[in-house]
Protein backbone atom coordinates (compact mmCIF):
# COMPACT_ATOMS: atom_id res chain seq x y z
CA UNK A 1 0.00 0.00 0.00
CA UNK A 2 2.06 2.76 -1.46
CA UNK A 3 0.06 5.61 -0.29
CA UNK A 4 0.39 5.08 3.36
CA UNK A 5 3.38 6.09 4.45
CA UNK A 6 2.68 9.41 3.05
CA UNK A 7 -0.75 9.98 4.51
CA UNK A 8 -1.14 10.92 8.21
CA UNK A 9 -5.31 10.66 7.79
CA UNK A 10 -5.28 6.66 8.96
CA UNK A 11 -9.04 5.34 9.23
CA UNK A 12 -9.02 2.54 11.15
CA UNK A 13 -12.28 -0.02 11.40
CA UNK A 14 -12.59 -3.10 13.74
CA UNK A 15 -15.04 -5.21 12.31
CA UNK A 16 -14.01 -8.42 14.33
CA UNK A 17 -12.84 -7.08 17.88
CA UNK A 18 -11.41 -10.97 18.34
CA UNK A 19 -9.82 -10.50 14.78
CA UNK A 20 -6.61 -11.79 13.74
CA UNK A 21 -6.35 -10.49 10.68
CA UNK A 22 -5.48 -6.57 9.66
CA UNK A 23 -6.45 -5.51 6.02
CA UNK A 24 -4.77 -2.72 4.55
CA UNK A 25 -6.40 -1.24 1.86
CA UNK A 26 -5.37 1.96 -0.97
CA UNK A 27 -6.24 5.62 -0.15
CA UNK A 28 -9.61 6.52 -1.51
CA UNK A 29 -9.56 9.25 -3.75
CA UNK A 30 -9.45 12.43 -1.04
CA UNK A 31 -6.10 10.73 0.36
CA UNK A 32 -7.88 8.55 3.31
CA UNK A 33 -6.45 5.63 4.17
CA UNK A 34 -8.12 2.43 5.57
CA UNK A 35 -7.76 -0.79 7.71
CA UNK A 36 -10.08 -3.12 8.86
CA UNK A 37 -9.32 -5.60 11.52
CA UNK A 38 -11.44 -8.89 10.99
CA UNK A 39 -11.35 -12.21 11.55
CA UNK A 40 -9.22 -14.67 8.89
CA UNK A 41 -11.74 -17.91 9.50
CA UNK A 42 -14.41 -15.51 8.35
CA UNK A 43 -12.47 -14.87 5.22
CA UNK A 44 -11.55 -18.56 4.53
CA UNK A 45 -15.25 -19.60 4.70
CA UNK A 46 -16.00 -17.49 2.33
CA UNK A 47 -13.54 -17.78 -0.09
CA UNK A 48 -11.75 -20.36 -1.56
CA UNK A 49 -9.20 -17.76 -2.55
CA UNK A 50 -8.82 -16.39 1.29
CA UNK A 51 -9.03 -19.87 2.45
CA UNK A 52 -5.74 -21.23 0.50
CA UNK A 53 -3.89 -17.71 1.23
CA UNK A 54 -4.49 -17.78 5.39
CA UNK A 55 -6.51 -21.14 5.79
CA UNK A 56 -5.43 -23.57 8.46
CA UNK A 57 -3.09 -25.70 5.99
CA UNK A 58 -2.17 -22.91 4.03
CA UNK A 59 1.13 -23.06 2.88
CA UNK A 60 1.59 -19.40 1.40
CA UNK A 61 3.32 -17.03 3.53
CA UNK A 62 0.28 -15.54 5.07
CA UNK A 63 -0.87 -18.87 6.41
CA UNK A 64 2.61 -19.27 7.89
CA UNK A 65 2.99 -16.07 9.28
CA UNK A 66 -0.22 -16.13 10.57
CA UNK A 67 0.07 -19.42 12.64
CA UNK A 68 3.50 -18.21 13.86
CA UNK A 69 2.69 -14.92 15.33
CA UNK A 70 -1.46 -14.94 15.56
CA UNK A 71 -1.50 -11.74 13.98
CA UNK A 72 -1.76 -10.64 10.17
CA UNK A 73 -1.28 -7.69 8.45
CA UNK A 74 -2.88 -8.35 4.56
CA UNK A 75 -2.17 -5.53 1.84
CA UNK A 76 -4.91 -5.56 -0.92
CA UNK A 77 -5.03 -3.18 -3.76
CA UNK A 78 -8.74 -3.48 -3.77
CA UNK A 79 -11.55 -0.48 -4.17
CA UNK A 80 -11.35 -0.23 -0.52
CA UNK A 81 -15.14 1.21 -0.14
CA UNK A 82 -16.61 -1.84 -1.68
CA UNK A 83 -13.79 -4.03 0.29
CA UNK A 84 -14.74 -2.48 3.72
CA UNK A 85 -18.85 -2.95 2.85
CA UNK A 86 -18.02 -6.74 1.64
CA UNK A 87 -15.94 -7.25 4.91
CA UNK A 88 -18.83 -6.16 6.96
CA UNK A 89 -21.06 -8.52 5.16
CA UNK A 90 -19.44 -11.52 5.76
CA UNK A 91 -19.21 -10.32 9.25
CA UNK A 92 -22.34 -10.58 9.61
CA UNK A 93 -22.57 -6.83 9.99
CA UNK A 94 -25.48 -6.58 8.07
CA UNK A 95 -27.02 -3.36 9.91
CA UNK A 96 -24.26 -1.69 8.59
CA UNK A 97 -24.72 -2.26 4.76
CA UNK A 98 -26.69 -0.25 2.94
CA UNK A 99 -29.62 -1.32 0.86
CA UNK A 100 -28.71 0.65 -2.25
CA UNK A 101 -25.45 0.96 -3.57
CA UNK A 102 -25.15 2.85 -7.27
CA UNK A 103 -23.83 1.60 -10.13
CA UNK A 104 -20.24 2.17 -10.13
CA UNK A 105 -20.15 0.43 -6.63
CA UNK A 106 -21.93 -2.23 -7.34
CA UNK A 107 -19.78 -2.90 -10.15
CA UNK A 108 -16.87 -2.66 -7.86
CA UNK A 109 -18.61 -5.42 -5.68
CA UNK A 110 -18.62 -7.85 -8.23
CA UNK A 111 -15.64 -7.31 -8.85
CA UNK A 112 -14.35 -7.96 -6.10
CA UNK A 113 -16.47 -10.96 -5.40
CA UNK A 114 -15.08 -12.85 -9.04
CA UNK A 115 -11.64 -11.84 -7.67
CA UNK A 116 -11.74 -13.72 -4.27
CA UNK A 117 -14.36 -16.33 -5.15
CA UNK A 118 -17.36 -15.04 -2.89
CA UNK A 119 -20.02 -15.16 -5.19
CA UNK A 120 -21.99 -17.56 -3.31
CA UNK A 121 -21.74 -15.38 -0.26
CA UNK A 122 -22.98 -12.23 -1.80
CA UNK A 123 -25.40 -13.40 -4.63
CA UNK A 124 -27.90 -12.31 -2.08
CA UNK A 125 -26.91 -8.77 -1.53
CA UNK A 126 -26.03 -8.29 -5.09
CA UNK A 127 -29.76 -9.46 -5.83
CA UNK A 128 -31.35 -6.53 -3.06
CA UNK A 129 -28.88 -4.15 -4.60
CA UNK A 130 -29.68 -4.95 -8.57
CA UNK A 131 -33.67 -5.47 -7.83
CA UNK A 132 -33.41 -1.70 -6.61
CA UNK A 133 -32.01 -0.35 -10.03
CA UNK A 134 -34.36 -2.26 -12.00
CA UNK A 135 -37.39 -0.53 -10.03
CA UNK A 136 -35.75 2.23 -10.81
CA UNK A 137 -36.03 1.58 -14.73
CA UNK A 138 -32.15 2.60 -13.90
CA UNK A 139 -30.62 -0.81 -15.17
CA UNK A 140 -31.30 -0.82 -18.84
CA UNK A 141 -29.31 -1.26 -21.85
CA UNK A 142 -28.00 2.88 -22.15
CA UNK A 143 -26.62 1.71 -18.23
CA UNK A 144 -23.04 -0.19 -18.01
CA UNK A 145 -23.76 -3.26 -20.45
CA UNK A 146 -20.29 -4.82 -18.86
CA UNK A 147 -21.63 -4.41 -15.60
CA UNK A 148 -24.87 -5.98 -16.61
CA UNK A 149 -23.30 -8.97 -18.42
CA UNK A 150 -21.19 -9.68 -15.18
CA UNK A 151 -23.75 -9.40 -13.04
CA UNK A 152 -26.40 -11.94 -14.58
CA UNK A 153 -23.15 -14.22 -15.13
CA UNK A 154 -22.54 -14.28 -11.36
CA UNK A 155 -26.07 -14.66 -10.60
CA UNK A 156 -26.17 -17.99 -13.30
CA UNK A 157 -29.07 -16.18 -14.86
CA UNK A 158 -27.91 -17.92 -18.37
CA UNK A 159 -30.94 -16.47 -20.17
CA UNK A 160 -30.22 -12.65 -18.97
CA UNK A 161 -26.25 -13.03 -20.02
CA UNK A 162 -27.40 -14.27 -23.36
CA UNK A 163 -29.87 -11.70 -24.45
CA UNK A 164 -27.68 -9.17 -22.95
CA UNK A 165 -24.35 -11.27 -25.04
CA UNK A 166 -26.31 -10.44 -28.17
CA UNK A 167 -27.35 -7.27 -27.32
CA UNK A 168 -24.00 -6.05 -27.34
CA UNK A 169 -22.83 -7.94 -30.37
CA UNK A 170 -25.60 -5.94 -32.22
CA UNK A 171 -24.07 -2.37 -31.05
CA UNK A 172 -20.23 -3.10 -31.12
CA UNK A 173 -17.54 -4.05 -33.74
CA UNK A 174 -13.99 -4.96 -33.82
CA UNK A 175 -11.39 -2.65 -33.27
CA UNK A 176 -7.80 -2.93 -34.85
CA UNK A 177 -6.63 -4.35 -31.71
CA UNK A 178 -9.96 -6.76 -32.45
CA UNK A 179 -11.72 -6.30 -29.08
CA UNK A 180 -15.54 -5.68 -28.94
CA UNK A 181 -15.90 -1.52 -28.69
CA UNK A 182 -19.51 -0.01 -28.17
CA UNK A 183 -20.43 2.77 -29.97
CA UNK A 184 -19.01 5.50 -27.53
CA UNK A 185 -15.48 3.88 -28.02
CA UNK A 186 -15.91 1.75 -24.69
CA UNK A 187 -14.12 -1.65 -24.66
CA UNK A 188 -16.20 -4.33 -23.91
CA UNK A 189 -14.76 -6.51 -20.99
CA UNK A 190 -12.54 -4.18 -19.77
CA UNK A 191 -12.22 -4.97 -15.84
CA UNK A 192 -14.46 -8.37 -15.84
CA UNK A 193 -12.43 -11.55 -16.02
CA UNK A 194 -11.72 -13.52 -18.77
CA UNK A 195 -14.03 -16.25 -17.40
CA UNK A 196 -16.83 -13.96 -17.92
CA UNK A 197 -15.65 -12.99 -21.53
CA UNK A 198 -14.94 -16.20 -22.45
CA UNK A 199 -18.30 -17.38 -21.77
CA UNK A 200 -19.64 -14.09 -23.37
CA UNK A 201 -17.74 -15.28 -26.63
CA UNK A 202 -18.55 -18.71 -26.51
CA UNK A 203 -21.90 -17.99 -27.77
CA UNK A 204 -21.68 -19.56 -31.06
CA UNK A 205 -25.05 -17.10 -32.08
CA UNK A 206 -23.08 -13.82 -30.88
CA UNK A 207 -19.94 -15.01 -33.03
CA UNK A 208 -22.16 -15.05 -35.96
CA UNK A 209 -22.97 -12.00 -35.53
CA UNK A 210 -19.54 -10.64 -34.75
CA UNK A 211 -18.32 -11.53 -38.40
CA UNK A 212 -21.13 -9.08 -40.32
CA UNK A 213 -20.40 -6.40 -37.81
CA UNK A 214 -16.62 -6.11 -38.40
CA UNK A 215 -15.77 -2.96 -40.04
Amino acid sequence: MSNNNDTTNIVETTIDYDGDVTILLPCTANGTAHSARVSSKCLALASSVFSAMMGPRSMFLEGTRLRSAAQLELTLDDNPDAMLLILKLLHHRSNDVPREVDLRMLYEIVLIADKYDLTEALVPWVIIWTGHHREQQLFDSASSPELQLYISWMLRDSTTFKEISRRLILETTLDASEDLVTREGNVVGEGISDRVVGEFGSDTYCMRRLTTQTP
